[in-house]
């Protein structure tokens, strides 16, 4: 293993940490609905179904768009594009909106403490020009902070694990410790799967169960969650 660099380290830290205002918070990803109807029960449950987000979502889905835009993120006209596929790729309503919703989030905090593209493409998004899906703007945004792709793919991926498991913690599912295990034993799947090279299939995405659950959670009388 090489010495990283210092201040590489110091950014991802401060990306990946819970209290970087990403806009995740109010966003449960349909598990408030999974919990609720009884469909996740406890921490074997909760691991079982972030495994299968992982697998069949994160790794062959997020992780080709943020790659893309982490590559592409000097041509506006391909980061414009990407954003466009991600749309069509989002046929759950609440997931489709509450990924632009993330995303805008972490514009706006980017561009607020400066990094160097957030700002243009927030003015983008508000101008019609862009959709600002959160895949897409992680790519972005970390690239431009210096981080290089796969200190980028860790932090999205890490930020997609910690915020499932503080929601299942905030809605009384699991405790704090029981999440920290789940998080613990999903980082080295992560990292195996993170070491191979993307798929030429990729992207693609099979998790209905999810985005059921987002769509049914849209009707529900009480929710801590957006989605």
């Amino acid at each position: 293993m090489t010495e990283a660099d210092p201040l590489a380290l110091l950014t991802l830290a401060q990306l990946a940490d819970s209290g970087f205002p990403s806009g995740g918070f109010a966003f449960s990803q349909g598990l408030e609905t999974l919990l609720a109807e009884g469909h996740v029960r406890g921490e074997a449950g909760l691991y079982a179904l972030l495994e299968h987000q992982l697998q069949d979502r994160w790794l062959v889905f997020d992780r080709y768009f943020i790659t893309q835009a982490h590559r592409q993120a000097d041509d506006v006209a391909a980061l414009f594009d990407l954003d466009r596929e991600i749309e069509a790729m989002s046929p759950a309503a609440g997931l489709r909106e509450g990924s632009k919703r993330n995303g805008m989030a972490l514009l706006t905090s980017h561009d607020k403490i400066g990094t160097a593209p957030a700002s243009a493409y927030r003015k983008a998004v508000m101008a019609g020009d862009a959709l600002g899906h959160l895949p897409l703007v992680q790519g972005l945004v970390l690239q431009a902070r210096g981080l290089d792709l796969t200190q980028a793919l860790v932090v999205a991926a890490h930020g997609f694990l910690a915020g499932q498991v503080t929601a299942a913690v905030r809605l009384g599912a699991i405790g704090s410790l029981a999440g920290q295990r789940i998080i613990t034993d999903l980082h080295a799947t992560l990292a195996e799967a993170l070491s191979l090279p993307l798929s030429p299939d990729t992207p693609w995405s099979f998790t209905p169960l999810a985005e059921i659950a987002a769509m049914r959670h849209e009707t529900q009388a009480v929710r801590l969650f957006t989605t």
